[in-house]
């Protein structure tokens, strides 16, 4: 099949990683997972539960406002000791978090029993790398966070009134935020 278009498609970069966010709040969200501290220290939490820390300890908001309402109910849930996750919502007043919790729990894709069966070949689950994906979806959406802070600071460069000394502190600003992504990145395997 020959493509008929040249034009390009855009992917929101932030749409996808905030959406991984959200799925698995609503597969996973009571699942119990070992994560370390940046001590090395080993500790036992919650999906739901890492996930909401890591908002508030890094001050993180959702761009979509539908995502971030279930952010903020979650975070009620935890509150009143609750784990809110696809089940609650699917059962939501709210049809269209009622979609999205339904659309997200649904897995697209399965591997087939036979490969390990019949080939002996093993994948791990997604069950069996929750924590690597919570590391990982989180440390994206913190790297486009940072990377979206250094675009605003970028545009306050553009202010003609801008005095001198608050322009070097802008700069001083996005080579801090720029040390962070490149950070951040690391963990990521990309090389900036």
């Amino acid at each position: 099949i020959i493509p008929t278009s040249t034009t390009k498609e855009f992917i929101d970069q932030s749409y996808v990683i905030e959406s991984d966010i959200i799925r698995l709040i609503m597969q996973f969200g009571n699942s119990k997972v070992n994560l370390k501290d940046e001590e090395g220290e080993t500790y036992e939490t919650t999906v739901n539960e890492e996930i909401i820390n890591q908002f508030l300890e890094n001050d993180l908001q959702l761009s979509n406002p539908l995502y971030q309402s279930i952010i903020d109910d979650v975070k009620k849930g935890l509150e009143l000791h609750e784990l809110r996750t696809g089940d609650y919502y699917s059962k939501s007043r709210d049809n269209s978090i009622a979609q999205l919790a339904i659309s997200l729990m649904i897995d697209k894709h399965s591997i087939s029993e036979n490969w390990k069966l019949t080939q002996n070949i093993h994948v791990k689950t997604i069950e069996e790398s929750i924590a690597k994906d919570i590391f990982d979806v989180m440390l994206r959406y913190k790297t486009l966070f940072v990377e979206n802070q250094i675009k605003l600071n970028m545009d306050q460069l553009k202010n003609p009134e801008l005095t001198t000394e608050s322009r070097q502190e802008v700069y001083k600003t996005i080579m801090e935020l720029t040390k962070i992504k490149i950070y951040f990145n690391s963990f990521l395997d990309r090389i900036i």
